[in-house]
């Protein structure tokens, strides 16, 4: 998830928190994007994998090693365990073997459970690999095996040991009968691996708290700009403004100002802060002498909340001034994104249209805004044009309500013909 979509699920998130009509479903969804929002700050996933690991050692492995262990033990040929379980050396040919002791086989479990996220790959992965391990022996060549068994007979007082030549299907017997008795000898193993995997989970969920804690601690700088043509007055100066709505917790002071001239306003907030105050989405200006509790606003302005810094311009452009060709970036929810272009002209009626859609544009703000309101639910459209540095861009929002919620899409474009 990328920064936008950061905003915009804690955006989403304060949207619940904000709505006095949420259900039993809402305050559960809640909970659930919260943890998600918090989970996708470990950019390298490594929460995710941390935690897919210690699930898979407490349920998936335990359960499988548990299954072989009750596998029939028959009596296995000693040249082949020997090998398995402890010869180390080089074989005729020059081929080396070093058999793995449970410390080798942690390391391994370890790294197959890492390299597989997915339970069922872990599952087929560590099944592979315990019965490749067990085959092995039965891969060499007569002069090879005759190694291991001068390895035996040099260590050990049991005298003559034979070269097993067994058929294939003893094979498949005395194979079967190894894995089971490995089964039996890794099954602590798995435990201390579940250990393992349940520490390197918390680390991990540390890791990411804190960097959730980073995110949310941010500073934003809020500046509201009047432009103001060269010669004239400020327009604003001495209102009142106000962010909206607002949570029944925020304290409305802290989210009050006062235009200041051509100087306009300026605010900081953390993020944290932000989300708490109800995720507003809209700033009002209050003639002066109004009361922002009471009064009607006699401007209402809405903007896109962006870190570190968020501007938000008042008036000044023209319908001549913001028609042509802009290039366009729509962000969902979840933070996915679609670029294109879209055209923006004006009709007979004077009216400002992007393809089959009119809006109703406020020269004095900047402000275009659309409202589709149908018995199946409303879309809403709010875009607000400014001009920096010779370019005019816009940034707004399309908030969809249905039958299944409310979706808001964020929108932000800049002029290029």
């Amino acid at each position: 998830m990328n920064k936008l979509g950061k905003v915009a699920a804690a955006v989403k998130i304060g949207a619940v928190m904000l709505s006095t009509e949420k259900t039993d479903a809402d305050t559960l969804g809640l909970y659930k994007d919260t943890a998600m929002l918090a989970l996708s700050y470990a950019e390298s996933a490594a929460w995710g994998l941390a935690a897919s690991g210690l699930f898979i050692f407490d349920y998936t492995i335990s359960s499988m090693f548990e299954q072989g262990m009750a596998m029939k033990m028959d009596k296995i040929d000693a040249v082949y365990v020997y090998f398995n379980d402890q010869f180390s050396g080089t074989l005729d040919g020059g081929n080396g073997w070093n058999a793995r002791s449970l410390k080798d086989w942690r390391q391994v479990l370890i790294d197959i459970a890492e390299a597989n996220p997915n339970e069922a790959d872990a599952k087929a992965a560590i099944e592979a690999e315990i019965d490749r391990y067990a085959r092995v022996f039965w891969t060499l060549g007569d002069m090879e095996k005759a190694a291991v068994v001068t390895d035996i007979e040099n260590k050990s007082s049991k005298g003559s040991v034979t070269i097993p030549d067994p058929t294939q299907a003893e094979i498949e017997t005395l194979v079967g009968a190894y894995k089971a008795q490995l089964y039996e000898r890794l099954y602590p193993v798995t435990q201390s691996v579940s250990v393992y995997m349940q520490r390197k989970a918390e680390a991990a969920y540390l890791a990411a708290l804190n960097e959730v804690k980073a995110f949310f601690n941010q500073t934003i700088t809020f500046n509201i700009v009047e432009d103001v043509p060269d010669g004239e007055k400020s327009q604003y100066d001495g209102y009142a403004l106000r962010f909206a709505p607002l949570s029944e917790n925020a304290v409305k002071e802290s989210w009050s100002g006062t235009m200041k001239g051509a100087g306009g306003a300026s605010t900081k907030f953390t993020l944290l802060g932000y989300v708490q105050a109800g995720c507003p989405k809209e700033l009002q200006l209050f003639k002066p002498g109004d009361d922002p509790d009471n009064d009607e606003p006699e401007l209402t302005m809405g903007f896109k909340l962006s870190a570190p810094v968020t501007e938000v311009t008042i008036g000044g452009l023209s319908i001549d001034e913001i028609i042509g060709t802009y290039s366009q970036v729509l962000t969902n929810d979840k933070g996915d994104t679609d670029e294109d272009s879209g055209i923006f002209s004006k009709n007979e009626s004077g009216q400002l249209v992007q393809d089959e859609t009119v809006y109703n544009y406020d020269p004095a703000t900047g402000t275009a805004t659309f409202i589709l309101e149908q018995k199946s639910g409303s879309a809403t459209i709010t875009l607000v044009f400014n001009s920096k540095n010779d370019t005019i861009s816009y940034s707004g929002t399309m908030v969809v309500v249905g039958k299944y919620g409310t979706s808001t899409i964020y929108m932000e474009g800049t002029k290029i013909d």
